[in-house]
């Protein structure tokens, strides 16, 4: 038979130890203003720490009509830009006191509606979401189920293009904490894609390089602005504009993985291209791995552009260019975006891009030299 369980302290031990009042412990244990001393605040503290006080959620949400939860639906945690913005997210929430729920959906449709649901029932106070790969008619469901739950949303790196039909683009400040605009339903905050593409591109020109292959979701392309898969796009559009137009052949489609840099390289190196663009950094590792066991150098032989520039995070020492999108930054403004009420946007379905960086290193050679 189970011994009885300990009592667990509850405000009121703790004001009667410390001769204060349970609002008072409230207050301090809170961080909330007061005007007591930090004589008194840290004796509060001390004693809250002796009883091993540990606050009821669920009398606080409750109380408060708050559960200090949020959560993130990420897409794959495996790919480390996801990885890294899920760390990210997790440390700026936990500096304002929530807890983040992370869910990854192995960019399963089903999967997401079915995460959106177990977040909604855990009664959390605002969803993130980076919404898996689908059709046009399922992320205008998407939206649709959310705009039912009453719940704050902000979509992150991809952008529904519903969301971003129904919203002038509002560009972030270089002072953010100036911006001032009205909270919204739906928001949405990623990098600027067409930018990042175009950036790729004009590096590569401006190399002197004509022969180029593609590795990437390319066949995702979309409209919109602020879906990951514009860069393809961009890329393309700004190579045709300069005469450039490379052979169907060596535009390959596929995910945002390792595998598909390496299983492709072999095939971009026939054809002969003399550069590589790569639809985000582990693309760009795979087919640097695969193109080193074939016996050819970088930039020597083959140049290499990838995307996101996050495997120094991991300590991963890939010296490949890259466009850098800053991913701390990205979550900073993404928690910002859902929290600080200074912080809101004039219309509902508003978007903020950021610029993403050409972040030059030692994988792109100047032809001719």
């Amino acid at each position: 038979m189970r011994g009885k369980q300990p009592k667990r302290a509850t405000l009121k031990d703790i004001a009667e130890k410390a001769g204060v009042s349970s609002t008072a412990v409230s207050l301090v244990l809170n961080n909330k203003p007061n005007r007591f001393t930090e004589e008194t605040r840290e004796h509060i503290r001390s004693i809250a720490r002796e009883l091993q006080y540990v606050p009821n959620q669920s009398a606080r949400s409750l109380a408060t009509q708050s559960s200090s939860l949020l959560a993130l639906i990420i897409p794959d945690i495996e790919n480390l830009f996801f990885a890294s913005l899920a760390k990210h997210m997790e440390d700026e929430c936990k500096k304002q006191g929530y807890s983040l729920l992370i869910v990854d959906t192995g960019e399963d449709v089903h999967e997401q509606s079915s995460a959106l649901r177990r977040m909604i029932q855990l009664g959390i106070d605002g969803l993130f979401i980076v919404p898996s790969f689908g059709s046009a008619q399922y992320n205008a469901q998407l939206l649709d189920e959310l705009s039912t739950t009453g719940i704050p949303v902000v979509f992150i790196d991809r952008i529904p293009e519903k969301l971003q039909s129904e919203a002038s683009d509002i560009h972030m400040p270089e002072d953010a904490e100036s911006s001032r605009v009205v909270r919204t339903q739906w928001r949405g905050l990623a990098y600027n894609h067409r930018v990042g593409g175009r950036l790729a591109a004009r590096h590569l020109i401006e190399a002197g390089h004509t022969h180029i292959g593609v590795i990437g979701p390319v066949s995702h392309r979309a409209s919109d602005k602020g879906d990951n898969s514009a860069r393809f796009e961009a890329f393309l559009e700004d190579l045709d504009a300069h005469g450039i137009v490379p052979d169907t052949s060596c535009i390959i489609d596929g995910n945002f993985s390792l595998s598909v840099g390496y299983n492709h390289a072999d095939a971009l190196i026939r054809a002969g291209v003399t550069a590589v663009f790569c639809g985000n950094d582990l693309i760009a590792v795979g087919f640097l791995r695969r193109a080193r066991e074939q016996g050819y150098a970088v930039p020597g032989d083959i140049s290499l552009i990838g995307y996101d520039d996050v495997m120094g995070a991991f300590g991963l020492d890939f010296e490949f260019t890259t466009i850098r999108q800053d991913v701390a930054e990205l979550a900073r403004q993404s928690c910002k975006m859902m929290l600080d009420k200074n912080y809101d946007v004039q219309q509902q379905g508003s978007v903020v891009l950021l610029e993403p960086q050409l972040h030059v290193r030692h994988s792109v050679a100047q032809l001719g030299d």
